[in-house]
């Protein structure tokens, strides 16, 4: 599960070219690759571009849900206006309670923020800036997979920390960036985080 924040977001060909080149190194190892998308990959790429490097056909928004084994997986798509907010939207919100309704099983929910209260004292990017890394309609979301009874672990990236919040018996897991920089002071090693 890549999740999101591929490019640095430094134009259109950029960007793609970029991107490209991650999935093409990701889609190496020897596993099925899905894809969230993070705040930085849809800066200069639409959602149609971010389909087609998925190798997904087009449709209308990036979040979805799929089954594999005895699991369902939701993908939410999770949209931040710079310096403002993160919102999925009251649409995605009905979109995920009927999907989440429609599935009695185990459910692992992938997104790019967070759904937790996370405690943000200590990071580097986001200490005392909840509005920006933290999606606005979390406690709704926390009560529909509360409610659903069987959603076992919420994943997200985007805060830049290895972080665990359980909230009602779900796990919310944040893994570090892949890609992030190390070095302060010039493009370098790659924080290579993964779980």
């Amino acid at each position: 599960v890549n999740l999101g924040d591929d490019i640095e977001d430094e134009g259109p060909e950029a960007d793609r070219a970029r991107y490209a080149e991650c999935q093409r190194i990701l889609r190496g190892a020897d596993a099925e690759l899905v894809n969230v998308a993070g705040n930085h990959d849809t800066i200069h790429l639409s959602t149609n571009d971010l389909l087609d490097l998925w190798g997904e056909p087009p449709r209308p928004a990036l979040h979805r849900s799929f089954d594999r084994a005895d699991h369902h997986f939701i993908v939410l798509h999770t949209h931040e206006r710079k310096d403002l907010d993160v919102s999925v939207g009251q649409a995605q919100l009905d979109w995920l309670a009927a999907d989440l309704a429609a599935h009695a099983g185990p459910v692992i929910v992938l997104m790019h923020h967070s759904a937790a209260d996370q405690d943000l004292q200590g990071n580097r990017w986001f200490e005392g800036s909840p509005h920006i890394c933290l999606v606005r309609e979390r406690r709704a979301m926390r009560r529909l997979f509360e409610a659903h009874g069987d959603v076992r672990a919420v994943f997200n990236g985007h805060l830049h920390w290895n972080h665990l919040d359980v909230i009602a018996g779900i796990p919310y897991v944040t893994v570090q960036s892949l890609i992030e920089n190390l070095d302060d002071d010039a493009p370098g090693r790659p924080a290579a985080a993964h779980a």
